[in-house]
């Protein structure tokens, strides 16, 4: 596929899915938050009486947002963020002279080195300035990026958090000198001053991995879990592996005939993952669902084939499931897992990116499930979003703190429609 044609591709996504108004699918970005629709107090009560899922709703959604919740929300309850002072509107730059400065977090897997190249021949390609800069996991490196960003006067700051809460002293820093931030990857805590967040949708994307892996266990089968994402407190790592327990406890409800709603499967899975947190392991026994132990893997093989080694050594008597919040982790994973000669016990999963060797490992059954997270989509389309800004009339005045792609789930039945033989990956541009 051209590049051109891609970003054509790309601006329609922006627009369909950035813009949309009030759209109803929980993926979507409304442009127009739906809080002011919603229904007179008295009429809410009512219909809340005869909703089973009310309760699980109120308590799920009252406590947002959480670290391992990025991607959860209530649509019918997002409020206006045009009161946020953002930098925005900002006076367009001249095509020619566009400067953009991007701080990524690491170059720690191939999937950040396809944001970043696909992020510079974009912008070289319309003929924008991008400083490409990379804090390689360290926030205090990240933070005097961009306070070297903001001395060289850049017209807009993109930057994919190494820590989603100490990053939000630096976004403000970059607002209170008129210069507009748009986040990519993982949306800062709480309510940022940025434009939006352009990601894949961290937890959705994990709960239909999790669903999926779930439902190959027999209703009667115990579901004991080695969780190893890459870094706990970052709110991808924990969103999309915690989003893979919430699918994991929605699918035995379903086999056990005990599903309520969606929202309900994920408090249960929430619940499950933090006392693991806190803990070490925790157990649901009503759904025969553990969480046997925990690691981080650092987002890269080695890091991947580290923490599960110590885990199998532990407890590979027990564990018959091993996720991972990339497809990296897990090629450490499935050779800890042979070394152990556990691999007709144990199945081993994650929930993204999409890589053209995992899919045909999942296609020959050898990893059990991915889903989308595609780093040469990711980096495009925050250029093309800045274009779209800047010198195409599109108002990011309020926009949702995230803005999220479609996710999409890779199993053994649809994972070689995927595989793309002539680049390293196939571009995807939604469901």
């Amino acid at each position: 596929m051209s590049r051109k044609l891609f970003g054509t591709a790309v601006l329609l996504l922006i627009v369909s899915v950035l813009l949309a108004a009030c759209a109803a699918a929980p993926v979507a970005a409304p442009a127009e938050p739906a809080a002011a629709e919603t229904a007179a107090p008295a009429e809410a009560a009512a219909a809340a009486s005869d909703d089973p899922c009310a309760a699980a709703k109120a308590e799920l959604y009252a406590m947002l947002p959480k670290v391992p919740l990025v991607g959860v929300r209530d649509d019918a309850a997002l409020t206006s963020r045009a009161g946020i002072e953002k930098a925005w509107p900002k006076t367009p730059a001249d095509p020619a002279t566009l400067n953009i400065g991007w701080s990524e977090i690491a170059m720690a897997n191939p999937w950040f080195v396809a944001v970043k190249d696909s992020a510079i021949a974009t912008a070289e390609e319309k003929g924008y300035t991008i400083n490409f800069l990379v804090a390689e996991g360290d926030p205090a490196k990240q933070s005097q990026q961009i306070d070297d960003l903001i001395t060289q006067g850049v017209d807009v700051l993109v930057v994919d958090p190494v820590d989603t809460t100490a990053v939000i002293l630096d976004i403000q820093r970059a607002v209170d000198a008129g210069i507009p931030v748009v986040a990519v990857g993982a949306a800062p805590s709480g309510e940022a001053p940025i434009l939006t967040t352009i990601s894949d949708n961290a937890y959705q994307v994990g709960y239909g991995a999790g669903e999926y892996a779930g439902g190959t266990f027999a209703a009667d089968e115990p579901i004991n879990i080695g969780a190893i994402p890459g870094k706990l407190g970052n709110t991808t790592a924990e969103s999309r592996t915690g989003g893979m327990v919430g699918g994991i406890v929605a699918a035995r409800q379903k086999a056990l005939d005990k599903f309520i709603c969606k929202e309900d499967a994920i408090l249960v899975g929430y619940n499950l993952w933090e006392e693991a947190k806190n803990s070490g392991s925790a157990t649901n026994a009503d759904l025969n669902v553990s969480i046997v132990a925990m690691g981080e893997g650092g987002w890269s093989e080695e890091g991947g084939l580290a923490a599960a080694e110590p885990m199998l050594t532990a407890h590979g008597d027990k564990l018959n499931l091993m996720i991972a919040d990339n497809e990296f982790m897990t090629f450490g994973i499935l050779k800890a897992v042979e070394s152990s000669g556990l691999t007709d016990q144990i199945k081993v999963g994650a929930p993204s990116d999409g890589f053209n060797d995992a899919l045909k490992m999942i296609a020959d059954g050898k990893l059990l499930v991915s889903g989308s997270w595609n780093g040469d989509q990711q980096g495009a389309h925050a250029i093309e979003f800045v274009e779209a800004i800047f010198f195409e009339g599109k108002d990011p005045s309020n926009l949702p703190l995230g803005s999220f792609f479609p996710p999409l789930t890779f199993t053994k039945e649809n994972a070689a429609e995927y595989i793309n033989p002539g680049s390293q990956r196939k571009l995807l541009r939604g469901a």
